[in-house]
């Protein structure tokens, strides 16, 4: 090549050298430095390590200064440029800032929530069947209690005389007397001390008469001890000889207010006793009116009461007589008030048709 053409070619890199060589502001109005490598044929312009790292080593010896051309070195560094350059070299590199780690997000996965699945509550009520008619003697009383207890059971005070106590005693149950003065005792025809009553009213219907408060049938014993010349008044105590047939097997019921009576008319006599067993027949079906234990009550005013044992039973029972003038009375006896007829607690051991029993309501 013709020495004029490199000496073109020469004053053309220079310039371009120059031009490259002169500080560049950033967008924040920082220079920006270069390093410029020139060489004797041609420059190559190389991209220096970014200042803005911290931790990189900066050198106080700026390469831009220097322009190797040759054998000779120009400065082409302005005043500004070398002030500029001293105090970046001074500047303390800018702390880190603290690396925040965000935290961890916890699970929200949607938990279904839990549902109890409860049987839906019955809607069909049950159905109670109402027993009008068979409402005695009660079939699950009767199971539990026939073979329960079979020892004799005290069920009341019967006032009397010696001849007929002591007939009593010898047959061990009670028995129609032979004898007059205990004819009408058993039959329960008083209170006419003339014709030999036991002084009992035949209020419920013929049969042997029982009550439940003792001082009452003390009374009736002296009055029938009055009524039989040369006999004393006698006291006795009458059990069941069973207490399971007592309960269970032996049909009982409460006769109502209005039918308990007694008359001297035999018409009217009759009559009482006729409608007493049309209301045993509604309270107690399917037996016979007739051998049924009527209860009533002796006195209202004091709530005592009364049974009558018919005839065709009668021998289902015995006597434990002692003198009414304070005679020693057997175990396992008592007395009303705790001992009633009407009390809730025989009404319903002895299982006693009601008064009301058959009218609609079971009792």
């Amino acid at each position: 090549m013709p020495s004029l053409n490199r000496l073109l070619v020469i004053a053309v890199l220079s310039l371009s050298v120059y031009v490259q060589a002169a500080p560049v502001r950033d967008a924040t109005g920082s220079y920006l430095g270069r390093e410029i490598v020139a060489t004797e044929h041609n420059a190559i312009v190389a991209p220096v390590d970014n200042f803005d790292e911290v931790n990189d080593d900066f050198d106080t010896t700026d390469s831009d200064d220097e322009i190797e051309l040759g054998s000779g070195v120009q400065d082409s560094s302005t005043p500004e440029d070398l002030a500029l350059r001293k105090g970046k070299a001074n500047l303390k590199p800018a702390p880190k800032p603290p690396k925040v780690t965000p935290p961890k997000q916890k699970s929200t996965k949607a938990v279904p929530p839990k549902t109890a699945t409860k049987p839906p509550p019955q809607t069909t009520k049950a159905t109670t069947t109402k027993l009008t008619m068979l409402c005695y003697p009660r079939a699950y009383n009767y199971v539990a209690q026939l073979f329960r207890r079979d020892n004799p059971e005290f069920i009341g005070w019967h006032g009397t005389n010696s001849d007929t106590a002591a007939f009593w005693t010898s047959q061990g149950q009670l028995v129609q007397p032979v004898n007059a003065d205990g004819l009408l005792d058993f039959l329960g025809l008083g209170p006419n001390t003339t014709d030999g009553g036991s002084g009992a009213e035949s209020a419920i219907g013929p049969g042997v008469y029982v009550i439940d408060d003792q001082e009452t049938a003390i009374a009736f014993a002296n009055n029938n001890a009055q009524a039989n010349p040369n006999t004393t008044a006698q006291l006795c105590a009458i059990f069941a000889k069973s207490s399971a047939t007592w309960r269970t097997a032996i049909p009982k019921a409460f006769i109502p207010e209005d039918l308990v009576g007694d008359s001297a008319d035999a018409t009217t006599k009759a009559k009482l006793e006729q409608a007493r067993l049309d209301h045993i027949a509604q309270a107690v079906p399917g037996v016979n009116a007739t051998s049924v234990v009527k209860f009533a009550l002796l006195d209202p005013q004091r709530s005592t009461g009364q049974l009558v044992l018919p005839a065709q039973i009668a021998d289902q029972f015995t006597a434990t007589c002692f003198s009414a003038d304070g005679g020693a009375a057997p175990s396992g006896t008592s007395t009303f008030p705790d001992f009633s007829y009407n009390g809730t607690t025989l009404r319903g051991e002895w299982n006693i048709a009601s008064e009301t029993a058959g009218t609609g309501d079971c009792a």
